[in-house]
């Protein structure tokens, strides 16, 4: 819960790092959402009401998404442009994988504070 609420006063923050918890937490939630959106069209296969549901889900979630996805890559020491990677076919999508799953650097980089330190401040 407390990854949920970190990541709403964030949604759109692209500085900063992101770890792997907070990343995963929230690719969950969107991966299950977008599933529930697909087995609901093959339930209700002419629903024009349901697509543009869907059209309004993607546009509201496309930003912090890549929001959070650039601040993971921050955490592991690389810039956000790295989502381009992902346009390289197969390649592209598994060393993202690699990337995103990998332990955040240790410590200040110069995108900003571990956040992993940051939590056990904050518990203080």
């Amino acid at each position: 819960m407390n990854n949920l609420v970190k990541f709403m006063h964030n949604y759109a923050n692209f500085k900063g790092r992101a770890g792997r918890k907070e990343f995963w937490g929230f690719s969950i939630v969107y991966m299950l959402l977008t599933t529930a959106f697909i087995y609901m069209h093959t339930l209700i296969p002419f629903s024009p009401n349901l697509y543009w549901y869907y059209l309004l889900y993607t546009g509201v979630v496309f930003v912090p998404w890549t929001a959070v996805f650039v601040r993971r890559m921050h955490d592991i020491g690389r810039s956000g442009t790295w989502i381009f990677l992902g346009l390289v076919p197969f390649i592209g999508w598994f060393w993202l994988l690699i990337l995103l799953d990998s332990k955040g650097k240790t410590g200040k980089n110069r995108y900003g504070y571990d956040p992993r330190k940051r939590l056990l401040i904050a518990a203080y």
